[in-house]
């Protein structure tokens, strides 16, 4: 006769001498009918398996089965936080995701990720990138695995399993006053002279010193509003309100930049910076061709000039730590 129903979710086959328990799951995202079968060949196992099942079930210990893969999760994820975070952000996300994950985890499926997974994905990814890397990448993996908690894909989020990646913080390498007054004499007239000042000066991230525009600066209250920022994103340069609220801010020059600031601005242009910068000559940081500076490529000059005069190595962002300390050391506020 084959297979026929006893009670409600449990048939017999009497060709097999099984009896099939039917255990529904929901409907998971798609909007269909999860379910599963188990077999038993006595009828009284087989209502205790349904019973248990049903319990959990209300408890919300069962959760619908989902084909969605890890990395399918993870790009609608991205793509939801495009609304709220910064391009350059969005652009690391992504990266991670084409470069890393979608080729360890394939079609894997996000129900089917446990803790010891992405432990040996740690593992493979930490051969290749830094610490301070392996965390963002497990940043993300977070923020995807919880996202899929919350819409009860998955019941727990294996991420909170795995060893939290500790990465140590690198001591700040900065000049005193000294090495600075040194460095600002060997940068005299050179084409980073104005993004050291501005670094050194007023303590602006190299991406500030890149954005910052003639219109940022006022000559007759001697202040300048940072306001705008040009970074890297992949190989396309872009622009945007700086780091954080707090990071637009208007400040106060001092002389010496003043100066430097003021004799730039009045410099007259060649007919080659006029005709390469055309409108982008409204930066204030740009090389002697009269075009704006690329944020690494600021970075790496400054490099190759610190290497020239045997000057310590730091990076620019360090001068943003020497204005700090500098002037912590001579009374400022913090």
């Amino acid at each position: 006769m084959g297979r026929k129903t006893v009670e409600k979710g449990i048939s017999y086959d009497d060709e097999k001498g099984l009896y099939y328990v039917l255990l529904p799951a929901g409907t998971n995202a798609d909007g269909k009918s999860s379910k599963s079968y188990v077999t038993t060949k006595k009828i009284t196992e087989a209502r205790k398996i349904r019973k248990e099942h049903l319990a959990k079930k209300q408890r919300g210990e069962v959760l619908p089965a989902s084909a969605e893969t890890l990395a399918q999760h993870a790009e609608a994820v991205i793509n939801f936080k495009e609304l709220k975070l910064q391009e350059s952000t969005i652009y690391g996300y992504r990266n991670i995701l084409k470069n890393y994950i979608q080729p360890y985890f394939k079609n894997k499926k996000i129900q089917d990720v446990q803790a010891r997974d992405l432990e040996k994905y740690i593992l493979k990814i930490s051969k290749k990138v830094s610490l301070s890397t392996v965390r963002k990448h497990m940043d993300l993996l977070h923020a995807v695995f919880e996202d899929a908690k919350k819409k009860q894909i998955i019941k727990a989020n294996p991420t909170d399993l795995v060893c939290p990646i500790k990465v140590e913080k690198k001591e700040k390498v900065c000049y005193n006053e000294t090495e600075a007054q040194k460095l600002l004499k060997t940068i005299k007239g050179t084409s980073i002279e104005i993004p050291v000042y501005l670094g050194i000066f007023l303590g602006l991230r190299r991406g500030e010193v890149a954005g910052l525009r003639w219109e940022d600066v006022d000559f007759e209250k001697r202040t300048i509003t940072v306001c705008n920022s040009r970074v890297l994103v992949g190989k396309e340069i872009i622009e945007k309100k700086p780091k954080t609220a707090k990071s637009q801010r208007t400040l106060s020059m001092p002389d010496a930049l003043y100066e430097i600031l003021l004799q730039e601005k009045n410099r007259k242009p060649t007919a080659r910076s006029m005709a390469e910068s055309s409108q982008r000559s409204n930066y204030v940081a740009t090389t002697r061709s009269g075009k704006p500076f690329r944020p690494n490529d600021m970075a790496s000059r400054f490099k190759k000039h610190l290497e020239k005069h045997g000057l310590k190595q730091i990076r620019f962002h360090d001068l943003r730590h020497t204005f700090a300390s500098i002037a912590a050391n001579n009374g400022v506020n913090v």
